[in-house]
């Protein structure tokens, strides 16, 4: 089920998978809808959950028109539930925030602003802060584990065929660049 389909096209897509996030994904939510820049839509993949996730994203649903909501009738994993977003997103701009995740006021308007400042970049990301259970800091970073090369910008290619030093919940991409790829809907998350 998506809600508003014929509102207006916004600037971004972000998509959030969830499965069993009750216990954040109003704080998550909440994060996105507190954005600095608010031409977005966000699109909350509900992917069966047992716990009480529908139910609070239902009534969310009805807070702020920028809520589009999809739910699976069973549990078919975060990657299909992300290309489920994928399929139905509208906007120019494509940003990923899972439901234990939360974002910075100014993340989205920073990054629509490196992209378009250099429009042959078709995606950004940045560093993320490790949060724990409890959403309090951990003082740990993404790349504390997982480093960028030097330089961490510009053809990355062959360093992410090496390892992944990209948190994908700090990517916003030119929908474009996606159009037409099909990934491995078959890849379950440990």
């Amino acid at each position: 089920m998506l809600k508003d389909e014929a509102a207006p096209v916004p600037l971004i897509s972000v998509i959030m998978a969830n499965y069993q996030g009750g216990r954040y994904i109003e704080r998550a939510i909440g994060s996105v809808l507190a954005q600095t820049l608010s031409d977005f839509e966000l699109i909350i993949v509900e992917d069966a959950s047992k716990d009480n996730s529908l139910a609070l994203v239902q009534t969310l649903v009805g807070l702020d028109p920028r809520i589009r909501l999809i739910v699976h009738d069973r549990n078919l994993g975060a990657s299909r539930s992300r290309n489920d977003g994928l399929h139905a997103a509208r906007g120019e701009f494509i940003g990923f925030c899972d439901a234990d995740d939360l974002w910075k006021p100014d993340k989205l308007s920073r990054q629509v602003a490196l992209l378009r400042e250099n429009p042959s970049y078709d995606l950004t990301y940045c560093d993320s802060e490790i949060i724990d259970a409890k959403g309090q800091l951990t003082g740990e970073r993404f790349s504390d584990q997982f480093a960028p090369p030097d330089p961490p910008s510009g053809d990355l290619f062959e360093h992410l065929c090496m390892t992944n030093f990209v948190n994908m919940q700090t990517v916003l991409l030119r929908r474009s660049i996606g159009e037409g790829i099909h990934g491995d809907e078959g890849i379950k998350w440990v």
